[in-house]
């Protein structure tokens, strides 16, 4: 039988539950209590621990896990979730998705999830914030069409501008030197940027966002992107195919790029032309298309292979 640690995790703290002893055990979210929780468990036994991805606040105890031997394995808070719900776990504590995760991570295979690497983590970073600095700017440039009639709201919100402009380009510069600096990087971008449509913004997310991309069959990396069609079929009734899920921040990055592939890409130019004989609507085509280019480049990964159209086998 295997043993499995559920542990829910909080900004503060790590609550947990095994198979073995079958008690819970609460623990600070802090490096000396995650010590603590990897001597009491190691005491146990235990080498597999089951987490729900909470963005930041799992990854200490993910790092620390994997340094100690333990398998990791991270799932998806709304599978989880469905999974609760299905097991009659109706009411919502830590303690209870604790013991949820637990019985998950017995009843369903779920992999192993390797913690990131240094760089792909200083990659996320840099992306994560130069984001945000964005979003900042077109905010701060909003702000421009109330014409305030203080000359120091103008002259601040002037600088303020000047300098998110100047610190998103140097952002743009570490993420150059970063990608080529690193050799799994530099060969990924030196493979995509082969392809007509993709530019160094793009290929940054992909690389981010989707580390995954070369190393996964065609469903399974649409799957991941959230650009598989989805069936929806019961008895007589023939609904529309849909894709949910997935990775919003891929498809956002595919998207500018797949309304260049539609113009100038000999694959999918055609591709996009002959969906839209067929009647199909824009937002539909442009969605397969995108999920037809995330498989060539998942393809040209996959052995380094650079762009070439008449020797991709997708």
């Amino acid at each position: 039988m295997t043993t499995i640690l559920g542990i829910d995790v909080s900004k503060s703290y790590l609550d947990c539950f095994d198979s073995i002893s079958m008690r819970s055990k609460r623990f600070p979210n802090t490096l000396k209590g995650i010590e603590d929780l990897i001597k009491f468990y190691k005491a146990l036994d235990l080498q597999q621990a089951i987490i729900e991805a909470t963005s930041i606040y799992h990854r200490s105890v993910h790092r620390q896990l994997e340094a100690a031997n333990f398998i990791v394995r991270l799932v998806n808070p709304y599978k989880a979730r469905c999974f609760a719900k299905s097991a009659g776990f109706l009411a919502k504590t830590d303690k209870v998705d604790a013991k949820m995760l637990c019985q998950y991570g017995e009843k369903v295979e779920c992999q192993a999830t390797s913690y990131p690497s240094r760089q792909q983590e200083e990659l996320e970073s840099l992306l994560h914030y130069k984001k945000a600095l964005e979003d900042e700017l077109i905010r701060q440039i909003n702000q421009q069409e109330y014409a305030h009639c203080s000359s120091v709201v103008q002259g601040i919100l002037e600088q303020r501008i000047g300098q998110l402009k100047q610190d998103i380009k140097s952002l743009n510069n570490y993420i150059e030197q970063l990608i080529e600096t690193h050799e799994v990087f530099r060969q990924k971008k030196e493979c995509l940027q082969t392809v007509p449509g993709i530019a160094a913004k793009t290929i940054a997310s992909l690389l981010c966002y989707l580390p995954e991309l070369g190393s996964l069959n065609r469903k399974q990396i649409a799957s991941l992107a959230g650009l598989a069609p989805y069936t929806c079929e019961s008895g007589q009734l023939r609904g529309k195919s849909i894709i949910k899920g997935g990775r919003p921040n891929v498809r956002k990055a595919l998207y500018m790029p797949i309304l260049v592939c539609i113009s100038i890409n000999p694959l999918i130019s055609p591709f996009y032309k002959r969906l839209r004989s067929q009647g199909k609507v824009a937002k539909v085509a442009l969605t397969a298309c995108m999920r037809k280019l995330l498989t060539i480049l998942n393809s040209m990964l996959k052995n380094l292979q650079p762009w070439d159209p008449k020797s991709i086998d997708i």
